[in-house]
């Protein structure tokens, strides 16, 4: 492992374009990749977006968006450099801290001959001082990264996929930032996309490949793989039905010309049943499932090769989908696009975040995007507070303590007459980790318990989550939380 000094540069404010639309932004050239954590544990979520430059142009390769207020961004940093493509990024807990830290590829062509290196820039309360390097020993060219806890420590591991060699290969963590020399498996077809996710409810997470749509359950002693068939180029793991298990989405895109959409219904015992998607859409690049309208069931954005918008698909409960609605984007000619969402500015509900580079016009546009969400259906350019015109219960407050807090938290709240209460956690990349009440209230003073567990039963990982009270369907209040 290789460790050098990383130069920080000075806060830039990000100038606002006309109008005041702060939703757009402009960062250094050919804006790649984008994913949103809480840099600086202030309690909300930044951006991290990975540049596409050329192997010997690699300033810089990311920039941190730091999120100052609510949804209003500046630049904190473009020093962090790579050499490569970062087309895959992302920030997560890798060492016995709480702060987030920043993993991607690098490639070192010193030797004359491509070296290839998982790079992890470590997050020093809020700075990049040091970056580690981890050998892949590996020269083929790796097309995908993401993370998961594999072996069940409460750490996560990194686990990387590689087009050109047919394989993909798994990274493990002692949970004090070092790693495993990789291992790789074999699978015999070019994989197209990889995800990790709990499917068997063990507490640890299993492997989906896109592709083939191949699973590998992470048993004890190895990995036990279960061929699902059908084709997809994306894939995503979500409990689509809410019925407490996750199921698997996958995507097809057919010659550009329309994306097939495809749930593997989860029915336990390690079994799943395929259900095709009746809904057109045109031909797609990039995919992204979450929780829009916070009725806890996963909506899919998708993002046609057109680059003119975007589509959702809200869940309709079960594995139905309503219509799909179009939401427009600016268009500048570019010919990529990556997306995407967190709940950015502290309303409560999951915000769009785009990347836009090569295009006629890449030198001069503002190449990342940030819709805000309403709840209501509605995007817009700017951020948003909650907004609530109704009086039920004026003045009610919800408290919370300790916070931080390690083992139990406790909420109290008033109310002044009977009301349908519901409190909710989610993490800050907008999944429901737990809800705590959702029934009808009497007037009076109440206490509220939360110890760390998931609706799961299982613990819940150090870091930062929000808390939302709603009064009869209307939300009321967030309350940042940080678990330790």
């Amino acid at each position: 492992m290789k460790k050098s000094l990383i130069i920080l540069t000075g806060i830039l404010l990000l100038a606002f374009t006309t109008a005041d639309i702060r939703s757009m932004y402009k960062v250094p050239r050919e804006a790649a990749s984008v994913c949103a954590a809480d840099i600086d544990m202030d309690g909300d979520n930044d951006l991290i977006i990975g540049h596409k430059t050329a192997w010997g142009n690699t300033n810089p390769t990311i920039t941190i968006l730091n999120n100052s207020y609510f949804g209003n961004f500046e630049i904190f940093d473009t020093s962090l450099v790579f050499s490569g493509y970062q087309e895959n990024i992302f920030a997560v807990r890798i060492n016995d801290d709480t702060y987030p830290d920043i993993v991607s590829f690098y490639t070192d062509f010193s030797s004359g001959t491509a070296e290839r290196f998982i790079r992890i820039f470590i997050n020093d309360a809020g700075a990049f001082i040091n970056n580690m390097d981890i050998n892949l020993n590996e020269s083929s060219v790796f097309s995908g990264i993401t993370y998961g806890d594999v072996n069940g420590n409460n750490f996560q591991d990194i686990i990387l996929l590689s087009n050109s060699s047919k394989t993909w290969g798994l990274l493990t963590n002692d949970g004090f930032g070092n790693f495993n020399s990789p291992e790789y498996y074999n699978l015999g077809y070019y994989p197209q996309d990889i995800v990790t996710g709990d499917l068997n409810n063990d507490g640890t997470d299993d492997i989906v490949i896109g592709g083939s749509t191949e699973i590998y359950f992470s048993k004890d002693g190895g990995f036990q793989n279960l061929q699902l068939g059908g084709h997809t180029s994306r894939v995503h793991i979500a409990d689509i039905d809410n019925d407490g298990d996750n199921d698997i989405i996958g995507l097809f895109d057919l010659l550009g010309a329309e994306t097939d959409i495809t749930i593997f219904e989860n029915t336990g015992l390690e079994t799943f049943v395929k259900h095709d998607i009746d809904h057109f859409l045109p031909g797609s690049t990039s995919s992204v499932v979450t929780d829009f309208n916070n009725d806890t069931l996963p909506d899919l954005m998708v993002l046609p090769a057109s680059n003119n918008g975007a589509f959702i698909l809200y869940n309709a409960s079960g594995l139905e989908f309503y219509e799909p609605e179009f939401i427009e984007i600016p268009n500048d000619g570019e010919a990529y696009r990556r997306a995407t969402t967190a709940d950015l500015d502290g309303n409560g509900f999951n915000d769009i975040v785009l990347v836009r580079r090569t295009g006629p016009n890449a030198a001069t546009y503002n190449n990342v995007i940030i819709l805000f969400n309403d709840g209501k259906g509605h995007f817009v350019d700017n951020p948003l507070d909650f907004v609530d015109n109704h009086d039920d219960n004026e003045g009610l407050k919800l408290m919370n303590y300790p916070n931080p807090f390690k083992t139990v938290t406790t909420f109290d709240f008033t109310i002044k007459e009977t009301a349908y209460i519901e409190i909710f956690v989610y993490n800050l990349q907008g999944k429901l980790v737990k809800s705590l009440t959702n029934k009808t209230m009497k007037g009076g003073k109440h206490q509220i318990k939360w110890g760390g567990l998931n609706n799961a039963g299982q613990a819940c990982k150090p870091g930062p989550y929000i808390a939302y009270l709603k009064v009869n369907g209307f939300f009321k209040q967030s309350i940042k939380l940080i678990h330790y």
